[in-house]
């Protein structure tokens, strides 16, 4: 399956899940796109994608142009707790 939205990787467990379900546990490849997506953008302004560097970012979430909270909504992802310095489950 190749999706073509940089956000479907947020939902691949459950993508995963209904695919299975519908194949029979068929086994599935699952090829997302964020990932080339940034590789794109990043070579578009003349970077160049450097994983292994530390990061120190931050993270400013606006709703209709205004500073807000991370919506409840995204800590149901990994990627969402992650991002709220929660880290992934253990266990």
């Amino acid at each position: 399956m190749v999706l073509g939205c940089t956000h479907y990787e947020l939902t691949e467990s459950p993508i995963r899940a209904a695919l299975a379900a519908r194949t029979g546990g068929a086994a599935l490849v699952y090829y997302g796109s964020a990932e080339p997506v940034a590789t794109q953008a990043l070579r578009r302004i003349g970077a160049v994608a450097e994983p292994g560097l530390p990061r120190t970012g931050g993270l400013t979430v606006l709703h209709s142009g205004r500073e807000a909270a991370l919506p409840a909504a995204a800590f149901a992802y990994v990627e969402g707790r992650l991002l709220a310095g929660q880290g992934a489950p253990v266990g």
